[in-house]
């Protein structure tokens, strides 16, 4: 009687232990689906905005339009697609920018800088009659940028009218990157080569030129490419393989090592930074394991690094949305990291930015897309 039961038992349990492996296989398969893959979100297009293939093309959102300088014009059109307004100007070496409500046209070759409003009206134009090198302005409209001379780099710091408020001379090094405050200070960082070693100093200045502070990376080499303030005028300072938060006040906040190499970069003003690492020890052919994002806010809390399938071309933030993109994929990521969603793309992704929670404008060779997202339920 004994070896008839055991094996009624033995099918009992594998009855049951088969039921718990589909349900909880389903479960598993459930809670994937939900953090990543495509069935999760789908895109309708709203509009098509198309434009001809120019080497100076430069597209960028402005509040609830794009704006697009093509073929020496300077145009936005609203998300339906529609040309708003159009003005003619010739700009050899082109770059945009945008305050709150104006944009600035700036052609780096020639020096010259352009301040249009919404409605397409030009504010205010100025020649340097030297090359810009760079252009930072704030929500305001401040303005910053600096050019080269033989032996100096001049900052130029402007007021929203455009008239000077203040200048800056770097007699030694070379100006690696600027920030400007929603107050109007300016982060400069400047790297200098002496005995054979680098050395980088982070520098503060008043809206006036006036130097407020500093910090000097003479301990270890640090090329410091990227600044970023924070609402409350911290800034942050992006080395080759470190990250720094100061301020005025308080000086070296804290710091933090990057054991990985950095690919790409983008700034919330949420005031978090979001980088593309890779980890160069690991194989070429394992990027899922090798490529990934790393989010870290202002007070050093980072999120858990996020695997990335492929090569990240570019990275743009709004709210506490993400959008990575590869060649054809795009990677969204919402919450500051807490979901992750991929979609595929039959075309070559150029660029992308957030619109808003529901909409994306993806530029691609010869138009922009206007897309809106739809959530499916789960």
């Amino acid at each position: 009687m004994a070896r008839k039961r055991r094996p009624l038992r033995f099918k009992i349990f594998v009855f049951i232990f088969i039921c718990l492996m589909v349900v909880g296989g389903m479960k598993a398969i459930e809670l994937v689906q939900n953090f990543f893959g495509d069935h999760v979100l789908d895109f309708q297009k709203m509009a098509t905005i198309e434009y001809e293939k120019d080497k100076n093309i430069i597209v960028q959102p402005f509040k609830k339009e794009m704006i697009v300088y093509n073929k020496n014009k300077l145009k936005t059109f609203n998300l339906e697609g529609i040309e708003k307004w159009s003005l003619e100007k010739t700009v050899k070496n082109p770059l945009v920018k945008t305050s709150e409500n104006s944009i600035y046209l700036v052609d780096r070759e020639l020096g010259t800088i352009t301040a249009v409003n919404i409605q397409g009206t030009v504010l205010w134009d100025i020649s340097l009659e030297k090359p810009i090198r760079d252009f930072v302005c704030n929500r305001e409209g401040r303005i910053a940028f600096y050019s080269e001379e033989k032996d100096k780099s001049s900052i130029h710091i402007l007021n929203t009218e455009g008239k000077e408020t203040g200048k800056v001379s770097i007699n030694n090094g070379n100006i690696m990157a600027m920030a400007i405050s929603d107050n109007g200070m300016i982060a400069v960082s400047v790297m200098n080569i002496d005995k054979n070693k680098i050395e980088t100093n982070v520098a503060l200045y008043s809206s006036g030129g006036k130097l407020l502070g500093g910090h000097k990376y003479d301990k270890e080499e640090q090329i410091v490419s990227n600044l970023f303030f924070s609402e409350d005028q911290r800034l942050m300072n992006v080395g080759d393989s470190q990250l720094m938060v100061f301020s005025k006040e308080d000086r070296v906040v804290w710091e933090k090592k990057l054991a990985d190499s950095i690919h790409q970069i983008a700034w919330n003003e949420k005031g978090f930074i979001i980088m593309y690492l890779v980890d160069n020890k690991k194989s070429i052919l394992d990027t899922k394991n090798r490529n990934y994002i790393s989010i870290v806010d202002m007070e050093k809390t980072e999120v858990e690094p996020i695997p990335i399938k492929g090569d990240v071309l570019g990275i743009t933030t709004k709210g506490d949305n993400i959008v990575a993109f590869t060649d054809r994929t795009l990677y969204i990521i919402l919450k500051k990291g807490k979901e992750l969603m991929e979609k595929k793309i039959n075309n070559d992704i150029q660029s992308v930015y957030i619109i808003s929670e529901e909409q994306l404008a993806l530029v691609l060779k010869d138009k922009i897309e206007i897309m809106k997202i739809k959530y499916k339920e789960q």
